[in-house]
């Protein structure tokens, strides 16, 4: 008898959903990007976060150390202000475009939340 277990990164994202609770009145977005939200786990173990909102950067990392051991996984969060994601999206900046338009699994906020802050439509 085979037991399967799909690695997909709902019980993940559950996880780390619960570690930034406590943040929640500070960040407007939060999502996963890169491999694991593609499910391609295969290509990294780490675990690629987007955050936009009044976070500070230090208290994210803090907020996600016991879900980071509990993964067994090194979590990366990249953690931009409001204004600054915004002026990154008008200025077309690579990086923030290219995880943008890339596959996401949202913790925090949605893809209108998300196309609202950038100033304009998120269009694929």
């Amino acid at each position: 008898m085979s037991c399967h277990h799909p690695r997909r990164p709902t019980g993940v994202a559950d996880v780390l959903r619960n570690a930034l609770a406590p943040l929640a009145g500070l960040i407007r977005v939060a999502f996963i990007y890169g491999s694991f939200a593609r499910s391609d786990e295969n290509a990294s173990r780490d675990v690629d976060l987007f955050l936009v909102g009044n976070a500070k950067f230090g208290d994210v990392v803090s907020a996600l150390g016991p879900a980071q051991e509990a993964l067994g996984r090194e979590i990366n969060p990249t953690v931009y202000p409001a204004a600054e994601f915004r002026t990154k999206m008008a200025g077309g900046h690579s990086f923030v475009k290219q995880v943008i338009t890339g596959s996401k699994v949202f913790l925090i906020g949605d893809e209108h939340e998300l196309a609202r802050l950038a100033g304009k439509s998120l269009g694929h």
